[in-house]
């Protein structure tokens, strides 16, 4: 916790004095260096940390004693994330070298977007830091990659390059097929301009909400692969903690809500919505333990719906900010009070 403890400090560090200009080119540098940090945590991060770290750990280096046939054998699946390994290692790219890849391509990503949407970057970052997403970015690397391809994928469907988001979107499907959960997004986003847009997310969300079962049922049926029947391993042993957490961050934002939609109304609809849908997966989880990581892919549009909304709040906006900051950082150390981060060497 003591390494998770430094990088919330030296966010701090960065964002004093920084917060009021954020369009400034400091701010880019800090962000830039914050991003360094977590990279460098993830390459050099020791086979521990992260859940399923040690089996990647052990994949990698059993690269010697597989063929590319072995490995889509073995992970028809997951082609996409064990091919591209076995790439890295083919050309002697070290173990630290591809975990550091998996990572920085994942806040390259997640940056893509910040850089384009958020009107404070470094705060849309210690949203990605706190939420939940650098923890697991440092677990599920075929998941995190398959975010990554998803989240460019949906970029390049905002620009126009359909062919570069179809191949994406393909990447994503051989990588870990769950994300194309994500499409739900690129339909979405073409239905921007419609007035009853955020009516039709609440029913989105209600139907994530109260029908959670049957659509994860429908979904791993689709899929047809053994693997996703873990998500119809239906437990009520799941902790509330981050769907309140992130209903409590987005309830704050809707105090902005209206003066939003007045300045930018197809932004506030996507942000907004979006980051509903983020909760309505959370939920997700409420039946079954493995199904949170549907709501990944739109996390990252409330860690910028939190410094827009507040942008266009006209009273107690500072004090709103500082409260929203206070939760995400104790959200961050009371999620990570007992793990332990140490280094490979």
């Amino acid at each position: 916790m003591v390494i998770y403890l430094i990088l919330i400090v030296c966010w701090l560090l960065c964002y004093v004095g920084n917060y009021d200009i954020p369009q400034n080119q400091n701010q880019k540098i800090r962000y830039l260096f914050i991003c360094a940090l977590m990279v460098l945590m993830a390459a050099f991060r020791s086979r521990y940390v992260g859940a399923d770290t040690h089996g990647y750990w052990d994949q990698y280096l059993d690269n010697v004693y597989m063929s590319f046939h072995d490995l889509y054998e073995r992970q028809t699946d997951y082609i996409g994330y064990y091919g591209l390994s076995k790439i890295f290692y083919i050309v002697g790219i070290p173990l630290w070298g591809w975990f550091g890849f998996v990572e920085a391509l994942y806040l390259f990503s997640l940056s893509v977007l910040i850089f384009r949407y958020s009107d404070d970057k470094l705060l849309s970052l210690l949203f990605i830091i706190t939420c939940g997403l650098f923890t697991f970015s440092l677990a599920g690397l075929k998941q995190v990659l398959a975010m990554s391809w998803i989240t460019l994928a949906f970029v390049c469907f905002i620009d126009k390059r359909y062919l570069i988001s179809a191949v994406l979107i393909v990447l994503t499907y051989f990588t870990h097929p769950t994300m194309l959960c994500f499409l739900i997004a690129f339909v979405l986003y073409l239905l921007r301009d419609f007035k009853g847009f955020i009516p039709l997310v609440i029913v989105g969300f209600v139907m994530v909400f109260f029908a959670g079962e049957y659509l994860l049922s429908s979904m791993v049926q689709t899929l047809d692969n053994e693997h996703f029947y873990a998500y119809l391993n239906f437990s009520n042993r799941y902790t509330y903690t981050t769907f309140i957490f992130y209903t409590v961050i987005f309830v704050l934002c809707l105090i902005g809500y209206n003066s939003y939609m007045e300045y930018d109304t197809i932004g506030a609809r996507i942000f907004y919505g979006f980051s509903l849908m983020a909760c309505g997966f959370q939920a997700f989880a409420s039946i079954s333990p493995s199904a949170f990581r549907l709501s990944l892919p739109f996390v990252p549009f409330l860690a910028i719906l939190v410094p827009n909304s507040l942008e266009y709040m006209t009273n107690h906006r500072n004090v709103i900010k500082y409260v929203m900051m206070g939760c995400m950082i104790f959200y961050f150390l009371y999620a990570n009070r007992d793990s332990t981060f140490t280094f490979s060497f």
